[in-house]
């Protein structure tokens, strides 16, 4: 059998030629999503993960399952202000930062570089090790964490398949698309029926209204409420 998990029509050729008469390819959904970007109303109900499992007529939600210790002690909550897009990025993460020094726990930053986009060179008042890791050390100071915190991105996804607490910051893209978390414990920070989201599929997209309303207009007190909520 051949699973196409890309859906791209590479993808769908070679899997039809490896296997023709046993081969699946996984539904995005492109209709639905280029649909709610024109009417602004979402219509695809399902996360990726589901999109993923239909393929294979399965319905458990992911797991990662990965060994070792983290490179950090103690107690920690992990912060991830980086995305591939910079209009995926909330835009206080340097007000957060100082709020979250009236927790007892550890503040971790994990990234890469590039993706900081305009908050390169921001001082971090806990341990960044943005950019300083490997994948899998990453990924276990992840496993590992209290509490994650972050945009829209890959990084959230991993927080979800560790069934981590999660606050995730959404701007440019909704949950519709399938980018919900699925964590037993999770909170979407969004500027709801803001007339411009969604603006673009992935947030690939700059903000046409220049002020970036939609992750500007999240008050760092009030994500600072909800996180102290959830540590409770």
């Amino acid at each position: 059998m051949v699973l196409d998990l890309h859906s791209k029509l590479k993808t769908i050729i070679l899997s039809k030629l490896i296997n023709p008469l046993n081969s699946k390819t996984y539904d995005k959904r492109i209709l639905q999503r280029r649909l709610t970007l024109y009417f602004k109303k979402p219509i695809n109900k399902k996360r990726i993960y589901e999109m993923y499992n239909e393929t294979i007529n399965a319905y458990e939600r992911p797991k990662l399952i990965v060994k070792g210790e983290p490179i950090v002690d103690g107690d920690y909550i992990v912060i991830n202000p980086t995305a591939r897009y910079p209009s995926r990025i909330y835009r206080h993460y340097d007000k957060l930062d100082k709020l979250l020094d009236k927790l007892s726990l550890k503040k971790v930053y994990i990234g890469t570089n590039d993706d900081l986009h305009f908050l390169k060179g921001t001082k971090f008042n806990g341990i960044n090790l943005i950019g300083k890791t490997s994948i899998r050390e990453m990924l276990i100071i992840v496993k590992y964490a209290k509490l994650f915190i972050g945009n829209d991105s890959g990084i959230a996804h991993i927080a979800s398949a560790f069934n981590i607490p999660s606050i995730v910051f959404f701007g440019p893209t909704i949950l519709s698309f399938g980018f919900e978390p699925f964590s037993d414990k999770y909170k979407v920070f969004e500027v709801k029926y803001l007339p411009c989201r969604p603006c673009s599929l992935h947030g690939e997209k700059p903000c046409k209204r220049k002020d970036y309303a939609c992750l500007s207009w999240i008050e760092p007190e009030l994500v600072l409420d909800e996180i102290l909520q959830m540590l409770n």
